[in-house]
């Protein structure tokens, strides 16, 4: 099977995945799966803020919804990465507390590849990082990154990862771990999935 349909695969139980865990250990209050609030209290409050958070889509066709244009979405640079054959596989948004009442909207960028993470692949997302100006940028695949290529990033890690998470998928897209070695460079609420 071509690697880009492996890749396919792996979108959408991400995507469910990487939402499910933002609402569940870094968000203030749940809006979508989690159980902090009761579900009576999340629908109303969803149906008050109109806002699904945290909010990811599959933009890798190119592809994105008028809701990312609407919250911070550089889309002229999205479309012009697309016309070079680069874009995201996922791009969304996470606002940590929906109460205050000037929270900042965070951008996630993530990166999936059906391989062994190469540097090569770091460096796309970096540059998807860069960008987009994403506070949470993910590099994933279901077999992770070799130590010997993250003793390389590590040796150079300002360079080539920035801000960058490593992890795994999982065959199936739905495990996330990120690789225990860059433990110390993982947000606080991401560190109990540093483990592969």
């Amino acid at each position: 099977m071509p690697r880009e349909c492996l890749e396919e695969k792996l979108y959408a139980p991400i995507v469910e995945t990487l939402e499910s865990i933002y609402d569940y250990w870094y968000v203030d209050r749940s809006t979508i799966y989690g159980g902090k609030p009761s579900d009576k209290e999340r629908l109303q409050y969803n149906l008050i803020t109109e806002i699904k958070n945290p909010h990811l889509e599959i933009t890798t066709h190119g592809e994105f919804s008028e809701e990312l244009k609407l919250h911070k979405f550089n889309y002229y640079m999205f479309e012009q990465l697309y016309a070079e054959e680069l874009q995201p596989d996922i791009l969304g948004y996470v606002i940590k507390n929906l109460d205050k009442k000037y929270s900042p909207l965070e951008t996630i960028a993530v990166e999936v590849k059906a391989h062994e993470l190469r540097i090569r692949d770091l460096m796309q997302a970096r540059l998807y990082e860069t960008i987009f100006d994403a506070k949470h940028t993910f590099l994933l695949s279901p077999q992770g990154m070799t130590g010997e290529k993250i003793e390389v990033v590590l040796k150079h890690n300002e360079l080539l990862r920035g801000n960058v998470m490593i992890g795994k998928c999982g065959k199936d897209g739905k495990e996330f771990r990120l690789d225990p070695r860059l433990i110390e460079y993982v947000p606080k609420e991401f560190q109990r999935f540093c483990k592969l």
